[in-house]
């Protein structure tokens, strides 16, 4: 299955973009925070040359276990960055003993641009062998010589929607216990086998290994209003000039108006 992720980060779209106000503003006030448990970000770079952004911030020291626990690493879906981690996730497992990472994908969030003239930022193969030169990183990271509280352990990956999708992809490429995990070159597709094993792997709301089609045909059946709207906010991208389709597309009715307001800068 050759799934395509599509570059975003380059549109207007306030539902997901972050302008470079917003940004400094962000960092400036996890600055503020404690030393032990801010928030940074930083840069992986591939093999090829290219750059993602990683957000890291590492467990609160009166937190963490005598027993080490796995360092978090969080992937996003479409249409998102390693932002949406940032507010609620990031801090909430920090605080309960976690080193906790997340990635924004080629071409999503702060990670370097597509090429001018490609329209999708890679295949499912190619996110996935990006994690792979990423794991053995986020373990390093997280042992006690650089300050982490994972004793060096291969990280939990946690996806959501399509980042679901390529965690799952990543999780056939495992090495096998007592195999040696090497990562292929980049946009090769992955042999059975060869990447970094996990500590383990959770799914959030994941695309499924089939695919959409299934769920969407259930989906249209059951509410083809619904279904229509929301195959046209997409095609339209209506979410990107009103903020009540981005509310309608990616969040529920409750959804308080002043964390919409700050989902869509």
């Amino acid at each position: 299955m050759q799934a395509r992720h599509r570059p975003f980060s380059g549109s207007k779209n306030p539902c997901t973009a972050r302008s470079s106000r917003h940004r400094l503003a962000a960092r400036a006030a996890l600055g503020a925070a404690t030393p032990h448990t801010a928030a940074y970000t930083t840069k992986h770079t591939l093999p090829d040359g290219k750059n993602l952004e990683l957000l890291v911030q590492k467990a609160e020291r009166s937190t963490s276990s005598s027993s080490p626990r796995p360092p978090l690493l969080f992937v996003h879906g479409s249409y998102h960055a390693a932002w949406c981690w940032q507010e609620n996730f990031l801090p909430y497992f920090a605080s309960r003993g976690y080193d906790t990472y997340a990635v924004s994908l080629r071409a999503q969030g702060g990670s370097d641009p597509a090429p001018s003239g490609q329209s999708v930022a890679g295949t499912l193969d190619l996110h996935a062998s990006d994690l792979a030169t990423l794991v053995p990183v986020v373990q390093q990271s997280s042992s006690p010589a650089d300050g982490g509280s994972g004793a060096g352990r291969a990280p939990v990956i946690i996806g959501h929607s399509f980042g679901g999708l390529i965690v799952q992809k990543y999780v056939l490429s495992t090495a096998k216990s007592g195999t040696p995990a090497r990562p292929p070159a980049p946009g090769a597709a992955p042999a059975p086998g060869s990447f970094p094993p996990l500590s383990g792997a959770a799914f959030l709301c994941s695309v499924p290994q089939s695919g959409n089609k299934k769920m969407i045909m259930r989906f249209l059946l059951r509410d083809p209003i619904m279904s229509f709207k929301l195959t046209w906010g997409f095609i339209a991208r209506s979410f990107a000039t009103s903020r009540e389709a981005c509310r309608e597309l990616f969040f529920s009715k409750d959804l308080p108006q002043d964390k919409l307001e700050s989902s869509s800068r």
